[in-house]
């Protein structure tokens, strides 16, 4: 800035300036975390001075293209509802009476669903049935169950809400067992398999 006195019909010189930057910062500490009872991401970073909302972009390598995922955001907290699976990378621009800030360094969390593990198969000899049960997979919704059974591989149960099922219709021979956690939109990798040996009973 600089100032000029005016009176009388004279003007003075121009003054010697002052310079002050008008910025917003860009904003730090750029945290992201999965809910604990959700398989969302909360997305949290420090307040910036002057900010009257942020935008949030996200991509899915450290590297890559961000796209704008949410923009005015009124607090310096956010939740990704609809996060990508795999890798997501968070970075938060503040926004204020015009002005733009740089984009922060990016947060990263992963998206996953774990895959079943411990999958165990018995046959009850009473019902020739088999019993599979598996341990719990931290987010999933319910389970899927593959059966493989000379060479062919069959989905034979659906989203089951518990951790164990049972086969009432084996075939004869070895069935093989494989299960996948499924929940908020994304599925595990298969499992291990577990097999039981299924024979007729004799007349």
């Amino acid at each position: 800035y600089k100032i000029v006195a005016v009176g009388y019909g004279f003007t003075s010189s121009r003054s010697d300036y002052a310079l002050v930057s008008v910025l917003l910062d860009t904003p730090k500490n750029v945290q992201a975390s999965i809910d604990a009872s959700d398989l969302v991401v909360n997305v949290s970073w420090d307040a910036v001075k002057n900010a009257q909302s942020y935008k949030v972009y996200r991509s899915s390598s450290s590297g890559g293209t961000y796209s704008l995922v949410a923009e005015g955001v009124s607090t310096n907290v956010w939740t990704d509802t609809a996060p990508s699976e795999d890798y997501n990378y968070y970075k938060i621009v503040a926004v204020g009476y015009g002005f733009t800030s740089s984009r922060s360094d990016y947060a990263s969390v992963s998206v996953s669903l774990g895959r079943p593990t411990n999958v165990k198969a018995s046959i009850d000899d009473n019902d020739l049935v088999v019993n599979v049960s598996w341990d719990a997979v931290k987010f999933a919704q319910g389970y899927n169950v593959y059966r493989r059974w000379n060479y062919d591989t069959e989905l034979v149960a659906e989203n089951v809400p518990s951790t164990s099922w049972t086969d009432n219709s084996p075939l004869k021979g070895n069935n093989y067992y494989e299960i996948e956690a499924v929940g908020y939109g994304f599925t595990s990798s298969r499992s291990d398999y577990a097999y039981a040996y299924v024979f007729l009973k004799a007349e």
